[in-house]
């Protein structure tokens, strides 16, 4: 096709043929009211006048769409149901003759006309499917389909050459408007519904198409040096890929007509054989399709043998002429319908034609018999279908699975024939390990399907091959058997929890390695654990947190120097990647980089935030990282994690998520930082192996200077190693960050917490009842079959994390005396 033939004005008289969606889905239209029987010599009468009225049209097509603003012409029945020629014009008032050749002329306003272009069955989660999402197969017909290099248009019919099974829709859905290539692959969906070819959205390859004669520019004038008959391309397929019906309410789906009738409408004579066709026979004739947009729709055909301009782009600068189509007015169709099958409105459903064009009012319909006729094809109905057909759709399985964990895995079997089935057993293999199960299938009546499923535990990690085969002899062996792959980990991908707990200083930092590279997603939490021994308050202070490692020290928070006052104490840290997490365990890990906001004695803010998922009981903990700090300890430097809820009292709720810094009794500005937070939900369980306890204890925690430690009581670990902890709302006015408190502070049935102040303005340490959200990670021997934690403490941590030999009864441990101001709580 030259360059000048893809060309036209946009002034062009052409029907209005949207690739946009145009308007509300179609309505169903009533059906027009049959004739009385006409006697012999009345019908004779009737037919010469048509055809007559056929022959005046014929010659004066071209004249009529030379006139500025025509845009279609064709023959209909008028108001004293003789017929009449039918002028398409894009708005009232074009100048046309009454009459041409003593036969009446009637404009119609349509428009233009555009081609009628337009996410996983089930796409939207609402467990219904929609003709434009994808479909399990085989696919129905009637639903969306198209190029990848196009929108969405509709499957037609499954076709048939007596050897090959295809897929019926136009060029410009299946070929691209004549730009694609043979072996192209058809999508179903369509792209614009989200089908993709790496998502092996392929049903089909493109076979053939008619090419598309596209008209030129002259001057001002359109010239259509050669018209087509129809807009027409078929792809290669299989029955288990596509179905030959139309969807019967399988998956919720919206019901349409069924299957299409192999015979065409009788107004076709002889489909082999042009020439002996009856016009008048279409005429009145009430039809109906099911397509991608609107689906099922009903109409009436009110004009024949018309000759079109059709718009193949939004500016109408691309525009082809179409002769002897069909048209039916009304909503019949819309955008994204194109490639629809058009079948008598009747028991027979009997086929009519194509759909590829159309307005608001007005809806193109190519001839069915010139359409397989070109592509030697007929329509398939299914009456060579197997009978007895038990088809295995699909394993359901997840990309990924963990070793020694079990995972359910679900095998989709469906009644693909026309007779019932019995039960019958399908066998489940994992050939990797060749492990194998039974399955026991319901029995199942023509086009019902069900899940079966079966729990999977794998014990070898790398790639895993699952394999289903139907055990029941049918007429379509073909389609007895599925596979899946899936890949086998010590770990689930992004989510890499590591814990550590070692020694850090108020003079040093220490360097902290991991075996991962986390990039610039590290969220680390950290918690210092002391008792009143201690040299003063101290906050674990985080900086350089990317890739494979972090630093830790403590901070100083108090105001002035205290020369030689070094100490250190251990610290706790738990370390993931950022994300959202929805698997056994459902958490987020969330950082902010660049976090401004701070807090201190004289507000309690925070910064609202969003959850990425819903909690019923969230606990939050988290942690203020650096960059650039120098010295821990320096003064103004201090600043510690604190999350709350609706208000400063609360804890975070489901519903309402405040997160932020804050410095206590200094209100000294702060240098943007980073702000790193998990939010999980409360419970128990195993996070990659590592059982861990998480929750939001009693408003009972209080300060250094009270009676601690302030134990939380815990269940279901054997041992404990690792616990952090963060603040769940502020009831203290000066502002406080939990500790673990003593030596033996975590242990499995207890966490021995208290509540920290600074000494900006004062050294007391006393501090109100406050809630804290902790999670502790440790073993569970119950667990049974596992593989334990593998997380790689430092070998220093893993001494320490021995059985504790001193009871959980404490005295209170004494500590070094610093001058105190005025109680502040």
């Amino acid at each position: 096709m030259s360059t000048g033939a893809r060309r036209a004005p946009a002034v062009t008289a052409a029907l209005l043929l949207s690739f946009a969606l145009m308007g509300a889905p179609a309505r169903a239209q009533p059906r027009a009211a049959g004739p009385g029987a006409p006697s012999t010599a009345d019908a004779r009468a009737r037919a010469e006048r048509l055809g007559a009225t056929l022959r005046v049209q014929r010659r004066h097509a071209d004249a009529l769409l030379a006139i500025r603003g025509v845009v279609g012409t064709g023959v209909g029945l008028g108001a004293d149901g003789g017929p009449e020629i039918r002028v398409f014009t894009v708005e009232p008032g074009i100048g046309l003759p009454a009459t041409l050749e003593g036969v009446p002329v009637r404009a119609h306003v349509s428009g233009r006309l555009y081609a009628r272009r337009g996410a996983s069955c089930d796409a939207s989660g609402d467990a219904v499917c929609d003709t434009d999402e994808r479909w399990p197969l085989p696919v129905p017909i009637g639903v969306s389909i198209g190029h990848p290099d196009i929108t969405a248009g509709t499957i037609g019919a499954r076709v048939t050459d007596g050897v090959n099974v295809l897929a019926l829709s136009n060029n410009h859905v299946l070929a691209n408007g004549n730009l694609a290539a043979v072996g192209d692959p058809a999508l179903q969906p369509g792209p614009f519904d989200g089908g993709s070819v790496a998502a092996g959205d392929a049903i089909g390859t493109l076979h053939d198409f008619e090419p598309i004669h596209f008209c030129e520019i002259v001057i001002v004038f359109l010239v259509c040096e050669q018209a087509n008959r129809f807009d027409a391309a078929v792809a290669i397929a299989s029955p288990s890929e596509l179905g030959v019906a139309t969807p019967l309410g399988e998956y919720g789906s919206a019901p349409g007509y069924g299957a299409p009738s192999a015979t065409l409408h009788a107004a076709y004579g002889d489909p082999g054989v042009e020439g002996d066709e009856d016009l008048g026979l279409l005429l009145g004739l009430p039809v109906q399709k099911y397509g991608r947009t609107t689906r099922l729709t009903s109409g009436v055909i009110d004009t024949v043998q018309l000759t079109a301009d059709v718009c193949y782009d939004d500016p109408c600068t691309l525009v082809a002429r179409f002769e002897d189509q069909l048209s039916v007015p009304g909503s019949f169709s819309a955008s994204g319908d194109s490639g629809s099958l058009v079948v008598s409105d009747d028991d027979a459903r009997q086929p009519v034609g194509l759909l590829f064009a159309g307005s608001a009012t007005q809806t193109l319909v190519s001839r069915i018999d010139h359409v397989l006729l070109r592509f030697g094809v007929g329509i398939d109905d299914g009456a060579s279908a197997p009978i007895t057909d038990a088809e295995l759709v699909a394993i359901a399985a997840p990309s990924y699975a963990l070793v020694d964990e079990t995972t359910s895995i679900g095998i989709d079997v469906r009644n693909a024939g026309s007779e019932p089935l019995p039960g019958f057993d399908v066998v489940f293999t994992d050939a990797t390990e060749s492990t194998t199960a039974v399955l026991a299938a319901p029995a199942l009546d023509p086009g019902a399907s069900a899940r079966l499923e079966v729990d999977w535990t794998p014990t070898e990690t790398g790639p895993h091959t699952l394999e289903a085969v139907l055990q029941l002899g049918d007429d379509e062996p073909g389609n007895d058997q599925a596979t899946a792959q899936v890949d086998v980990r010590l770990e689930p991908p992004g989510l890499s929890l590591r814990l550590w707990r070692g020694t850090a200083r108020t003079d040093a930092w220490t360097p902290v390695s991991l075996d991962l590279d986390y990039g610039n997603d590290m969220v680390v939490v950290c918690t210092p654990s002391y008792d009143a021994t201690a040299l003063g308050p101290m906050v674990t202070r985080v900086r350089n947190a990317s890739g494979s490692g972090f630093e830790v020290g403590l901070g100083r928070p108090w105001f002035g120097a205290f020369p030689g006052d070094h100490g250190s104490a251990e610290v706790h840290c738990m370390v993931v990647r950022a994300g959202v997490y929805a698997g056994r365990v459902r958490m987020e890990a969330v950082r902010i980089d660049g976090f401004a906001a701070k807090d201190d004695v004289r507000a309690w803010v925070g910064e609202a935030r969003a959850y990425a998922q819903s909690y019923l009981s969230p606990v939050v903990i988290g942690q203020v990282i650096s960059q650039g700090v120098a010295i821990p300890g320096e003064i103004g430097v201090f600043s510690t994690f604190w999350a709350r809820g609706a208000s400063a009292l609360d804890p975070p709720s489901p519903t309402a998520l405040f997160v932020g810094r804050h410095t206590g009794e200094d209100p000294t500005p702060r240098a943007p930082e980073a702000l790193a937070y998990v939010v999980l939900e409360a419970g128990s369980g195993w996070i990659q192996g590592t059982a861990y306890t998480a929750g939001v204890g009693p408003d009972s925690v209080r300060g250094v200077d009270d009676a601690p430690p302030y134990d939380v009581p815990l269940a279901f670990l054997t041992t404990a190693t690792v616990g952090v902890a963060s603040p769940s709302g502020m009831n203290g006015a000066e502002g406080g960050w939990p500790i673990l408190y003593g030596a033996d502070a975590v242990a499995s049935d207890a966490l021995g917490l208290a509540i920290e102040e600074d000494w900006y303005l004062d050294s007391e340490r006393s501090h109100p009842t406050e809630q804290v959200g902790y999670v502790v990670f440790g073993t569970r021997t119950q667990q049974g079959g596992g593989r334990g934690c593998g997380l790689g403490f430092e070998v220093a941590a893993l001494l320490v994390l021995v059985p504790f030999a001193r009871p959980r009864g404490r005295r209170r441990a004494t500590r070094t005396q610093y001058p105190r101001e005025s109680h502040r709580d």
